[in-house]
């Protein structure tokens, strides 16, 4: 096959951001997840291991619903 080169004549190239805008968004974004606490449920056990859990409050089969 030909490779066929053309130019996107109107597409913008450039990408415009308020460094305000994203200092205030990124500031609420890290106060939100502060305010959730950790992601991550972490057990430890007797012998010294340490269980994970990446999503909490998920149901696990173990478990059962309730």
């Amino acid at each position: 096959m030909a490779d066929i080169d053309k130019t996107l004549n109107n597409v913008e190239t450039t990408i415009n951001i308020d460094p305000e805008e994203l200092t205030q968004e990124l500031q609420e974004k890290q106060q939100d997840q502060a305010e959730q606490g950790p992601p991550v449920d972490i057990v430890e056990n007797e012998d010294g291991s340490v269980d994970l859990n990446f999503d909490p409050k998920s149901v696990s089969p173990d478990q059962g619903q309730s």
